[in-house]
């Protein structure tokens, strides 16, 4: 039901001690009940566990660890069920827990590690990037070691090849088919590197669409529904805005580099809010139910706002009202409907600080 009224949530908590320092969280059906789990972990030597709906008992896939930011819940065995890809910055490694189903209990039995490689990761992405019916994966480290981007794949003998493509330094990462060549390419802040045929040993083609700062959340979506992709870019790490860059008609027109003073790529940029620090978490979906794309916005603790916000799209991806759902802070936030409402709700936590329960703000139906 569409409605022109304030979105309606319910504060809830789903762990009040959980992982400490979790930095990652990870929402999909676990157990395949049908219902939405979710997965956090700790970055601190904390445990790595799943949280099963809808009483959110809390099950240990591991019992410690120092895990980076970023972590994926896909099947990477093709077993029909959902595995956890996370990155492992203590032991230096991109590696992957084996859901114990079909065959076993996800709640009850061994979650089996297995090791990708001997390189950490700040943002994880899976796609099928060359459309060979395989997944691979994309990583990226932060800070001047996020001057790299990181290309796995999975050889015939199981084993993970990789290769690396240079980039400014910096985080953040998103992939998706930006030329509509119907291959995958990699966008970061202010730049886009097209994909090859070859992924590992074609060349990656960089091209530039913004001026931005290093450290962002890179979101990919069709925001004025015209069937290209649009980048929506947030600071994760200071204080900077919230904006969308609109796609041209050719997103590899004129390569420029923005930061030497170069000229126009096309690409024209509507802010959405340049009040916002910290944007660490950002989603891109339709919480109102009214067919457009709204944007969904966590600062984390060490914003003095520390606010949790919806940016309700009230026409063309141009004009957006703001609702302030709560000023705790978060980070790495997931959207998804818990439950199987037909309404989105919100799921973070803080990654450090005094303040670090994870919780949910669920979206309750509107008033009638």
């Amino acid at each position: 039901m569409m409605t022109d009224d304030p979105l309606r949530f319910k504060h809830v908590i789903i762990d009040p001690e959980g992982p400490q320092n979790p930095h990652i969280k990870a929402v999909r059906d676990v157990n395949h009940d049908g219902f939405i789990d979710i997965v956090v972990a700790s970055s601190n030597g904390g445990p790595l566990v799943w949280y099963e709906y809808p009483d959110w008992t809390r099950h240990v896939i591991s019992p410690s660890g120092r895990w980076s930011t970023d972590g994926q819940l896909l099947d990477i065995d093709g077993d029909g069920d959902l595995d956890v890809l996370i990155s492992n910055h203590g032991a230096n490694r991109l590696e992957w827990y084996e859901n114990p189903l079909p065959r076993g209990n996800p709640a009850t039995d061994s979650w089996k590690l297995h090791i990708i490689g001997g390189i950490r990761a700040h943002n994880i992405e899976v796609d099928d990037i060359d459309k060979d019916g395989e997944i691979e994966i994309v990583t990226r480290q932060q800070a001047k070691q996020g001057n790299r981007i990181v290309v796995w794949k999975r050889g015939d003998d199981g084993n993970w090849r990789n290769r690396f493509i240079s980039c400014r330094i910096g985080e953040g990462l998103a992939v998706g088919d930006i030329n509509g060549d119907g291959r995958s390419d990699i966008v970061i802040s202010g730049d886009w590197y097209e994909a090859p045929e070859e992924i590992l040993e074609g060349q990656w083609e960089k091209h530039g669409y913004a001026c931005w700062t290093p450290d962002a959340v890179v979101k990919l979506s069709d925001m004025n529904k015209n069937g290209r992709l649009d980048i929506v870019l947030s600071r994760s790490e200071g204080h900077y805005r919230l904006s969308w860059f609109e796609a041209p008609e050719d997103p590899t027109r004129g390569w420029v580099d923005h930061w030497a003073g170069g000229r126009d790529s096309g690409w024209i940029e509507h802010v959405v809010d340049d009040s916002v620090d910290y944007v660490h978490g950002l989603a891109v979906c339709d919480m109102n139910n009214d067919g457009e794309l709204d944007v969904v916005a966590a600062e984390m603790h060490q914003s003095p706002q520390k606010r949790v916000m919806v940016y309700l799209n009230k026409g063309g991806a141009v004009k957006w009202e703001c609702q302030v759902i709560a000023h705790t802070g978060s980070h790495n936030i997931c959207v998804a409907d818990i439950g199987n409402t037909g309404y989105l709700d919100i799921i973070g936590a803080n990654w450090s600080g005094e303040y670090q329960p994870v919780e949910m703000w669920m979206q309750l139906p509107p008033k009638r």
